[in-house]
Order: structure tokens, then C-alpha cells, then sequence
């Protein structure tokens, strides 16, 4: 065989081979465009769940916060409740007292009426 018959047998296959390696390059891009693409999505939905995360632990500790103020205020709400209690005891004996003081009184208005 002759060297030109053996480079027409070998061109075709060199062809064929040059388009393989042509589709396979274009593969290689459309998948390196598709791994960039998915890099950004990542990386966006990183920074989306990086906020999130800030926004939720935002929001726990104003929740601690606000439960320690209502427990604050459940404190004062007892105290302010005993202090009460106090103050109508208190009201309830000066009224005992006084009722004390009006028959005490009477009696001695009736003492003074009878000696009379």
C-alpha cells in the first residue's frame, strides 16, 4: 500500500475523530457553564440561609428578652397583688376599728344619757 492510499484511509478517521473531539469539547463547556451556574445558585442560596439564620437567632433572643420582661412584669403584677391584699386587711381591721370606736361611743353617749 501506498503512503498516499494509507493517508486517505487515515484522513476520514482523523475527521471523524476531530468531530468527536469537537462535540466533546462543547459537552465540556455546556457542563463547566452549568457547574458555574450552579456555583452562584449555591453561593446565593448560602447567603440566603446566612440571613435567615441572622434573622432567626434575631428574633430568639428578642423572644428571651421580651420572656424576661414578662416575667418581670409577672413579679411586679404579684407584689403589686400582695401590696393589695395588704391594703385591704389593712382597710378591713380600720373599719373593724372604727365600727369599735362607734359603739364605744355609744355606749358612752348612753352612759352620759343615763347619768342624766
Amino acid at each position: 500500500m501506498k503512503s498516499g492510499d494509507r493517508l486517505n484511509q487515515i484522513e476520514p478517521l482523523v475527521a471523524e475523530m476531530l468531530i468527536k473531539l469537537d462535540e466533546t469539547a462543547a459537552k465540556v463547556d455546556k457542563v463547566s457553564e452549568d457547574v458555574t451556574h450552579l456555583r452562584i445558585a449555591m453561593q446565593k442560596s448560602n447567603d440566603i440561609a446566612s440571613k435567615q439564620s441572622d434573622t432567626i437567632s434575631f428574633l430568639l433572643e428578642n423572644q428571651m428578652l421580651t420572656n424576661d420582661k414578662m416575667d418581670q412584669m409577672k413579679d411586679r403584677l404579684d407584689k403589686m397583688d400582695n401590696n393589695l391584699n395588704e391594703m385591704r386587711r389593712g382597710f378591713v381591721e380600720h373599719m373593724a376599728s372604727q365600727q369599735e370606736i362607734k359603739l364605744i361611743q355609744e355606749s358612752i353617749l348612753t352612759l352620759l344619757k343615763n347619768k342624766n
